[in-house]
Order: structure tokens, then C-alpha cells, then sequence
């Protein structure tokens, strides 16, 4: 087994469990990586986290193509999504566990979080942003993302009807 797919077999494990309650996520200089933040904590305290690899536990938002899509938290009241930009297409990223990402997908993403300077994203990882996106998305953190785990396959904005309430 190398040593890659014992890394995201592991974030796999921890994932179920650090998904509530967590506030870091950093990657370690020695390499150890401390549990996954939320959208909130990165959107609530970016200078904190500017410029660090990091571990992203969420929920997908919305896809925009080949290597761009956007991520919630968890949270019903604040609602607040994240920009999230791929060095490589999803699909490669994801490997044999799916080729795309949808709404509702629950996800743990490695990365870097860069300041809200939507040109120099696009213009460092060769992509285009369409411009309602740019504007929605500037002066806010972006998260340029090297690995992808999917954690669930999936979370419905619909309610559960057949469950006895």
C-alpha cells in the first residue's frame, strides 16, 4: 500500500469524527495534521490561516466546471460558502471514487488558503472564473485544493419524508 492511500484512508477514518466541533486543520511542520476546520472558522479568522496547508471538512455548494467549485458549512443560520479552485481536474483528484462533485457531496479537502485575489488564483492555476463568480468571490479567502476525499456520498437539502417524525 503506498503511502498515499494510506494517508486518505486515514482521513477517511478521522473524517466522521472531526467533522463537528473542530477549529484548526493546519498541516504541522513535522507533517502531523491537526483536525479539519470549517468554512466558518477559515471565513471568520482568514488572516489566521492565510498562506497555510490546511484540512477543509464540508459540504459541496455548487460546481463550476472542471476544477472550480464551492463549499458550505454546516452551519443553517450564517450560510457561508467558500471559493474552492483544483491544481488538477477533480476527476483526477477524486481517482476511481467519482469523476465529479455535486450539491450536498460531503468532502475533505487539502490545500492552501490564499488571500481573496481572484486574478492571481486564475492566472497561477491557468483557469477562468466567470465574472459573477469573481465578484461574489473577491477579497474573500480562496482554498487552492491538491487533494479531495469524498467522506459521505452525499447530503440532501430535502427532508427525509419517509422517517416517522
Amino acid at each position: 500500500m503506498t503511502a498515499r492511500i494510506a494517508w486518505l484512508r486515514g482521513l477517511c477514518l478521522l473524517a466522521p469524527v472531526t467533522f463537528a466541533g473542530c477549529s484548526s486543520g493546519k498541516i504541522l511542520p513535522d507533517g502531523e495534521i491537526e483536525p479539519p476546520i470549517s468554512v466558518d472558522g477559515i471565513r471568520h479568522n482568514p488572516e489566521q490561516y492565510i498562506g497555510d496547508r490546511v484540512r477543509l471538512a464540508a459540504q459541496v455548494a455548487e460546481s463550476h466546471g472542471l476544477r472550480i467549485f464551492t463549499v458550505k458549512d454546516d452551519d443553517p443560520v450564517l450560510k457561508e460558502q467558500m471559493l474552492v479552485v483544483t491544481r488538477r481536474p477533480i476527476a483526477v483528484l477524486l481517482g476511481d471514487e467519482k469523476t465529479t462533485l455535486q450539491a450536498g457531496d460531503q468532502i475533505l479537502i487539502s490545500g492552501v488558503i490564499r488571500p481573496g485575489d481572484v486574478a492571481d488564483v486564475e492566472a497561477e492555476l491557468g483557469v477562468d472564473l466567470d465574472t459573477k463568480l469573481e465578484n461574489r468571490f473577491r477579497g474573500k479567502p480562496i482554498l487552492v485544493a491538491s487533494e479531495l476525499v469524498l467522506t459521505d456520498e452525499r447530503v440532501s437539502d430535502t427532508p427525509d419524508t419517509l422517517t416517522p417524525r
